[in-house]
């Protein structure tokens, strides 16, 4: 009778421990900015040729609405195929747009739109571009640094300097591409997209330049 319950007795754990081991695979950890997965950014993945090898390079993203998601431009020129990760999905990207004036080094254009099939699973809070000077507020960012989600927040506006923003913000590599959101009573404002990082200072490309691409076929 041992026997026959020892097996019934270990087959849960062992389906517990597949399933689990699973998750931490394909979902990821966000725990260390204290995100739900709701809250998790795109991943942006992107498969590109360069001198017959296949390079894959990793880069942020943010939601701009349910089938369109923004990051930077030098993160997918180039590249034979773009894919997303959405939650714990993978999804290809349909479309690439990328800003006619950016230029490789240059911040201020430094942007791209993705435009998918399928609607993302994650909810979409309505985002719009900050019509005015940009004010003291709570500003928030959140980033993949080797595939956890991280971020900052911060209370005053990022430095504006000749057409170029930057900011202070302890990030590494894969954080680019992702959005800057300053939270209003209105809803979301998109302030910027991560381009560069040097030395703890991030260098950002303005709403203005997002809003190119993004409001032009969303007018009217």
């Amino acid at each position: 009778m041992r026997k026959l319950l020892l097996p019934l007795f270990l087959t849960p754990i062992l389906v517990l421990a597949v399933v689990w081991s699973g998750a931490r695979g394909t979902i990821p950890d966000a725990s260390t900015y204290g995100l739900t997965l709701a809250e998790i950014p795109p991943r942006v993945d992107v498969a590109a040729l360069s001198d017959g090898v296949k390079v894959l390079r990793t880069c942020s993203g943010a939601a701009l609405d349910e089938k369109t998601v923004v990051t930077s431009a030098h993160c997918v020129a180039g590249a034979t195929h773009t894919s997303i990760i959405d939650g714990a999905l993978r999804r290809e990207v349909m479309s690439v747009e990328i800003h006619k004036k950016w230029t490789l080094g240059d911040p201020r254009y430094d942007v791209a739109l993705l435009h998918l099939d399928e609607t993302l699973l994650q909810p979409v809070q309505r985002v719009s571009f900050p019509e005015s000077s940009l004010k003291d507020g709570d500003y928030t960012l959140t980033a993949w640094s080797f595939g956890t989600a991280t971020g900052c927040s911060m209370s005053v506006p990022p430095l504006a300097d000749g057409g170029h923003m930057h900011m202070r913000c302890l990030l590494s590599k894969g954080a680019s591409g992702s959005g800057l959101f300053l939270d209003t009573k209105q809803g979301r404002e998109l302030v910027g997209v991560l381009s560069q990082l040097s030395d703890g200072v991030a260098s950002l490309t303005p709403a203005s330049s997002v809003a190119d691409l993004y409001e032009a076929p969303h007018s009217g």
